[in-house]
Parts: structure tokens; C-alpha cells; sequence
């Protein structure tokens, strides 16, 4: 075991190893009855980190594995994202080996995030592997969080991202009566990664640019397009984060639904043409102005008319009714596509739940939350090869 605590390695409280033992106890795995107790025991940290790891789940790399443990280092639950690291034969209930030069028992014991850097497993040394351990709530543990990621992956950021997150665990864990405070935390916490992170993105592809500008070999461009295809992707997410977490600043004023649709419906005339849409507007004239952010209609109506369009690869016809009823604009949305099938219907408002490749998952996420913030309803109906129609309702 080489220590490389005191090697300037840029984190603090933290402790950087090489070549920790990762076994389990030769003890069996607890009974079920015992598991299921620990689990009800620890169900506020599990949902915890369940939450931030499917919340950031789009922007995980492959083959990283979250073990979840309790504070004996019992575990209580694998969060994998592909194959990771199968032959460690991880099960639930199994209790970490508390020996000697073991991550966990160094974390425990030492009360310190801990970092090691290649694995001991029956044996043999594998360096394609890091692990970064973190108690939650160190002072008194309430449990452990280790992350097995390729080493390749492994950055002094990225442990000082986790150590923060880890700490935001700790105290939710103690505010989970204050579910609003709770949220708010979450939402201040993203919304400052989310800025973070889009900074360096920003700065990658601007040197990604630079060194493919006098590039002459063909591959060498195709892959730098591809870098930055995917980092223009990875923005967009980004974006859409910040905008879904951080507090709006709202611009009132006046606003005339039918104006912003047929904005809309200009701006996307190409893509009308290109995918062979009928229009059928229905809009009633005169229709009276309501009270809001003109930007945020703007992106409610122009992220359902564009989904629409895009649901209909063969042509069709795209409905957009437009009327007032007891004192509310009815804004009806319909293309003729091939529908949203009825096991992912339920899921298609959930924070970063898509289908579409390259989709961030925040779409149809932030069109309700901006409804919802001005009072209003959105409702969907989908059948089968007939199609979509979205139905949106704002108070006058």
C-alpha cells in the first residue's frame, strides 16, 4: 500500500491511496429479514442518492457503480450505469470486509473521504479502477457512499464535486421534515454545478475548435465534430438544468397567446416543409392578452409544436386550436404521429426522462413548471399510430 496523502494532491479531508484491498467479508450475506430492516433503517439516505444519481444519470459515463452502505458497511443498495464492475459479484446484504488496508475501514476509521486508486481483488491488482469512498455525515456516520469508476475518469474535481454532494446528503437527511428546504438546497446545488461544469465545457470546445482549424486528415475532423457535437449536447443539458433549478426572474407584462404561435409557426416553416406537415389552425381571432414572461409561452408552445413536428417522420397534419372558455385560453395541440406509447406516458413530465436521442429530459419537464407557475393545466391524450394531442389551459 503506497499512502500519497501528503503528495499535494489538491483535496482536503481526504485520504489517496494505490492498490487498497476491495473484498467482502467471508461472512454470508445478512438474511433477507435483516436487509429489509437495515434498508427501512436507512430509506431517507438510499432515496437520497437514488434522486441525485437519476438526476445526473444523462451526464454519467458508463460502467460506473454507486454502492450505498450502511455506517457497519453493510451495502444496501448498487446503483450501476453498464457493466461496471462485475467481477467483484457485488450482492445487497453482503457486509464489506473490515480488515486491514480496506477503503471502507480506512473511511471509517479515519473519518475522511478516501480515495484508492486500483483494486486488490482475490488477488490480483487492477489499475483500470478508482474507488472514492464518503461517509455521510462524518462526525457521526449515518452511512457510506463508495463510487467504483474507471481510473481514467478519476479527477481532484471530481471528489470535491462528490465531497459536496455528499454534505448536501448529510443535511437533508437532517431537514427531511422541511421537504420545501430540502428542494430548495438541491436546486441551489445543481443549479451551481450546472454552472460550473458549462464554464469548462465552454472552454473545451473552444481549444477542441482551435486544433481541429488546420487539421487535414478527414478522420481526425470527423472525430473532432463528434467531440463537439456531444459537447454541444452536454450544454444543452446543462441549460436546461439551470433553467429547471434556478430561482426565475420573471418579465411581466402583456401577452397575446395567438401572436407567439404564429411567431412560432413562421420561425419553424422549414421544418414544417422538410418533414411534409399539413397545417390546420384553428385559432380564434382577437383573442384577449394575459399576464406573463413572453420568452417563457414562447418556449411552452415552441417545444410542444416542434415535438409534434417531429413525431410525424412520414408526414401528417399538425392541429392547433386556439379559443377562450370561462375566462381561460384553451391551447390545443395534435399531430397525426405515431403516438406515445402508454408505458412511458405517465413519465413523460419527469425531470430528465427522454427518448429521444441527444434529448436532455427537461423539455416537456420545464413546460409544465412554467404552466403550473402561472396557474395552469396541461393535459395529454396518445393513441397508438393516431397520434398525440396536447391540451394546455392558462387563467386570463
Amino acid at each position: 500500500m503506497v499512502d500519497l496523502k501528503n503528495k499535494n494532491n489538491l483535496l482536503d479531508n481526504c485520504l489517496v491511496y494505490e492498490n487498497l484491498n476491495f473484498y467482502f467479508s467471508a461472512d454470508k450475506p445478512i438474511s433477507n429479514q435483516s436487509l429489509e430492516g437495515l434498508l427501512n433503517k436507512n430509506s431517507n439516505l438510499i432515496q437520497l442518492v437514488k434522486f441525485i444519481y437519476n438526476s445526473l444519470l444523462d451526464m454519467t459515463p458508463q460502467d460506473v457503480v454507486v454502492l450505498i452502505a450502511d455506517k457497519k458497511g453493510i451495502v444496501l443498495e448498487i446503483l450501476q450505469h453498464g457493466d461496471g464492475v462485475n467481477f467483484l459479484n457485488i450482492q445487497k446484504g453482503m457486509p464489506l470486509t473490515m480488515g486491514q488496508n480496506n477503503p471502507i475501514a480506512i473511511t471509517l476509521k479515519e473519518r475522511k473521504t478516501t480515495v484508492c486508486k486500483g483494486i486488490v481483488c482475490e488477488g490480483k491488482i487492477d489499475l483500470n479502477w478508482t474507488i472514492i469512498t464518503l461517509l455521510v455525515n462524518p462526525i457521526d456516520p449515518y452511512g457510506l457512499i463508495s463510487i467504483v469508476l474507471p481510473t481514467s475518469l478519476y479527477s481532484t474535481t471530481l471528489v470535491n464535486l462528490l465531497n459536496l454532494l455528499c454534505n448536501f446528503i448529510s443535511l437533508s437527511i437532517f431537514k427531511s421534515e422541511d421537504i420545501a428546504q430540502t428542494q430548495l438546497y438541491y436546486q441551489q446545488m445543481f443549479s451551481s454545478l450546472a454552472h460550473e461544469v458549462k464554464n469548462i465545457l465552454t472552454t473545451i470546445r473552444g481549444f477542441i475548435q482551435l486544433l481541429g482549424k488546420d487539421e487535414k486528415n478527414p478522420v481526425k475532423i470527423g472525430y473532432s465534430n463528434f467531440i463537439l457535437k456531444e459537447l454541444d449536447r452536454a450544454h444543452e443539458t446543462l441549460k436546461n438544468s439551470i433553467f429547471y433549478t434556478a430561482p426565475k426572474e420573471q418579465r411581466v407584462n402583456l401577452c397575446k397567446i395567438d401572436d407567439i404561435i404564429f411567431e412560432i409557426i413562421s420561425n419553424l416553416n422549414d421544418l414544417i416543409i422538410r418533414y411534409n406537415i399539413n397545417l390546420n389552425l384553428q385559432i380564434t381571432n382577437d383573442l384577449p392578452s394575459i399576464t406573463g414572461d413572453k420568452t417563457q409561452f414562447r418556449q411552452v408552445f415552441l417545444n410542444i409544436i416542434q415535438n409534434a413536428i417531429e413525431a410525424m417522420t412520414n408526414g401528417g397534419t399538425l392541429t392547433i386550436k386556439c379559443y377562450v372558455n370561462n375566462q381561460q385560453i384553451y391551447t390545443i395541440i395534435e399531430d397525426t404521429g405515431s403516438g406515445i406509447p402508454t408505458n412511458i406516458k405517465n413519465k413523460i413530465f419527469q425531470p430528465f426522462f427522454t427518448t429521444k436521442y441527444g434529448g436532455t429530459g427537461l423539455g416537456l419537464s420545464v413546460v409544465k413548471q412554467i404552466v403550473e407557475q402561472y396557474k395552469g393545466q396541461i393535459f395529454v391524450k396518445s393513441h397508438k399510430n393516431k397520434g398525440t394531442s396536447f391540451t394546455i389551459i392558462l387563467p386570463i
